[in-house]
């Protein structure tokens, strides 16, 4: 230890009492006597006399179970006055005391940095154990530790490879996109690193690259690894996987399924059967692009319990995380939920922090679709948050046009259109990525409000001639594809819309087991025919209360245009329920305005109904006997559609008397045989 050294006495103590303190100063705020004792090779019952002179000056004062100066500046002051050569040799004992200790190396690595010299072995190896004990509670200190390692690493010894990817991998962590760039790079520049070393900072460079927007330099990084030879499995499976993604990204769906389709097949691609999850993960993104819907879950699901049959460690791709939004899409919200929450602990061990801000994001887009908006703005806002911090382009189009989305249907037209402004400022938005589908639909609908349907239909042309590219939109967005044809209508671009109906019709021809998707071509057809009877189908077909609000609302239109006067209005109001649950106060409020208008407003006749039967029932008589037969009272229908008690009684005794019933049993039966019919 350092017993003998002397340090220049603080005034008005005594030699003891200054080298006690300044012992002190150098192991921290709080310390301990034992602590203070062993470093300076004393006793600890020889010491009291100086503790005592220390007490008594008001230098040093009892905190908690520990001891500690009485004032921060004073300890400072002390630890400035000792000579440098003395105080890096007190950091490198006091860290040696610390380790030879055991237990947590980061107390003892804290001194090290301080005072180590380059090839000190003990010091490295405490610095390399408290980096990657602190990568989970203290990223940024875990990050000095590192990179301090790494500088008193030798640049031939065998072991600065493993120590620069460990630099990189916890600035990653301590979300430093910039600095862990920049020291990948300089590593592979100035050092002569090669195998699994050389490759394991080419694939940091690309997972970084990747979030960072700069897909296609991702991908060279990708295959300079794949092109190595001799190298371990594990790295050509990770190689495979980040060059898989990065097509992705890139939006070269179609190179990126003939590498993904031969990790499947197996074989004796070195790694493949690593690689099977992240193949998995991308053949289920090409396929929900695609709008193959059956598939995408199918391949997602495969992906999610081929990771659960390997350690933690090696669960990349994130199919779980992925899975989410899919199970969000149709409905599926809780589900949604507990997949984030699983990929969250995933990313967390696997220390994945590049694609930590994903999780909120996700969230923020499974709540909105719940209506849950106060909740779905904090995620999308904490997820900006994240994404600007770290500095990952690759989320910014998802959450900004989250938080546009709410803004929209939260009445705040400016706020929307700001930030519309924001991401139409960023690089092109790759199709990869859940939600991708809904940018076109925020931005379309921002123009609308501000210059009417012909500014919006302009601006959308793009979409509108390219429409087969777009089903996922209709996925993601279940209201998207009968606003695509609203819009078009209302423009007078009678063949896009036809364009449209013909897409969702496809979309819903493939996925016959989808009702959401049927709801969707339901809807549009009837906007496009004038349907009300197709878009109150559509409506009970939607989950999301949004879209069930969007076709309400288009039925009412139809009806109030046709002279169904009262029929309207039972349309209208349970358009009103549906956006309020869906938190839509501008669709609400625009609905509203519709049910003032007068008796006499563009009535015209419609064709007699049959007395009798399923067919003779009024638009009210028919919805109310489908909420019914799902089990709702007649209070509770009442709530559903906005009307009182009094008429959702008269209507469920028409509905009897018609179809000849006399319970709410046989109801149910004619009434299911009916919408199944449909």
């Amino acid at each position: 230890m350092v017993d003998g050294v002397t340090i220049a006495a603080t005034p008005a103590l005594s030699l003891e009492g200054s080298q006690f303190v300044a012992v002190a100063s150098v192991l921290g705020g709080a310390f301990s006597l034992d602590d203070v004792g062993e470093a300076l090779g004393t006793p600890t019952g020889k010491l009291l006399g100086a503790l005592r002179e220390l007490f008594d000056a008001g230098v040093v004062a009892p905190s908690g179970h520990a001891l500690s100066f009485a004032d921060e500046l004073l300890r400072e002051q002390v630890y400035t006055r000792i000579p440098e050569p003395v105080r890096l040799a007190l950091h490198r004992d006091i860290g040696m005391m610390l380790l030879e200790r055991g237990g947590e190396a980061a107390p003892a690595a804290e001194h090290l940095m301080r005072a180590a010299r380059p090839g000190d072995r003990n010091a490295l190896d405490a610095l390399d154990r408290a980096a990657v004990e602190a990568t989970e509670s203290t990223p940024e200190r875990a990050a000095e530790f590192a990179l301090r390692a790494l500088e008193l690493t030798a640049p031939h010894d065998v072991a600065r490879g493993t120590r620069a990817i460990s630099a990189v991998s916890a600035l990653v962590s301590a979300r430093r996109l910039n600095d862990a760039t920049s020291l990948a790079r300089l590593v592979l520049a100035e050092d002569d690193l090669s195998g699994p070393a050389s490759a394991g900072i080419h694939l940091l460079l690309a997972t970084i690259l990747l979030v960072r927007g700069s897909a296609e330099d991702a991908v060279r990084e990708a295959e300079g690894v794949i092109e190595q030879p001799g190298l371990p499995d594990d790295c050509y499976a990770d190689a495979e996987l980040a060059r898989l993604f990065g097509l992705l990204a890139a939006d070269d769906f179609a190179v990126a399924r003939e590498p993904a389709m031969a990790i499947l097949a197996g074989g004796d691609r070195p790694g493949s059967d690593d690689a099977l999850a992240g193949a998995l993960t991308a053949l289920s993104f090409i396929a929900w692009s695609e709008g193959r819907v059956a598939d995408a879950h199918l391949l997602m699901q495969a992906g999610v319990k081929r990771t659960e049959d390997g350690p933690l460690e090696r669960r990349h791709g994130q199919p779980r995380l992925a899975l989410a939004p899919m199970l969000a899409a149709a409905g599926d919200l809780a589900a949604a939920e507990v997949c984030i929450d699983d990929a969250v602990r995933e990313l967390e061990h696997a220390r994945e922090s590049p694609w930590l801000m994903a999780p909120a994001i996700f969230r923020a887009r499974v709540r909105m679709l719940a209506g849950r908006l106060d909740d779905a703005a904090a995620s999308a806002e904490a997820g900006l948050h994240t994404t600007e911090e770290v500095g990952a382009p690759f989320f910014l189009p998802l959450v900004l046009s989250t938080l546009g989305a709410i803004a929209l249907l939260r009445d705040d037209v400016p706020l929307a259109a700001q930030f519309v402004a924001r991401y139409r400022a960023e690089p092109p938005a790759p199709r990869v990525g859940f939600g991708s589908g809904s940018y076109a639909f925020v931005e379309g609908r921002v123009v609308e409000a501000q210059a009417g349907p012909r500014a919006a239909l302009e601006v959308l042309i793009p979409v509108y001639d390219d429409i087969d590219s777009y089903k996922r939109m209709f996925l993601e967005e279940p209201a998207s594809a009968a606003w695509l044809v609203r819009t078009a209508l209302a423009a007078g671009e009678t063949h896009r819309a036809q364009s449209v109906v013909a897409t969702a019709d496809r979309l819903a021809a493939d996925n016959p087991d989808f009702p959401w998707i049927a709801g969707c071509a339901m809807h549009t057809t009837g906007l496009f025919t004038r349907d009300d009877r197709l878009l109150q189908r559509a409506a009970a077909l939607q989950w999301q209360p949004f879209a069930r609000g969007s076709a309400f609302e288009d039925a009412g239109v139809v009806l109030r245009d046709t002279g169904g006067i009262d029929a309207a209005r039972e349309q209208f109001a349970a358009a009103i329920v549906e956006y309020e649950r869906a938190g839509a106060e501008r669709d609400a409020r625009r609905v509203r305005a519709r049910m003032k208008f007068r008796q006499s407003a563009r009535r015209v006749r419609r064709p007699d109904r049959p007395v009798e039967g399923w067919e003779s029932l009024t638009a009210g008589e028919r919805r109310v006997s489908q909420l019914v037969a799902r089990g709702l009272t007649n209070r509770d229908v009442a709530q559903r559609m906005f009307l009182s008690r009094h008429t959702i009684d008269f209507h469920l005794r028409q509905a009897f008397r018609k179809l000849g019933v006399r319970s709410r049993v046989e109801l149910t039966r004619i009434t299911m045989a009916h919408v199944a019919e449909e």
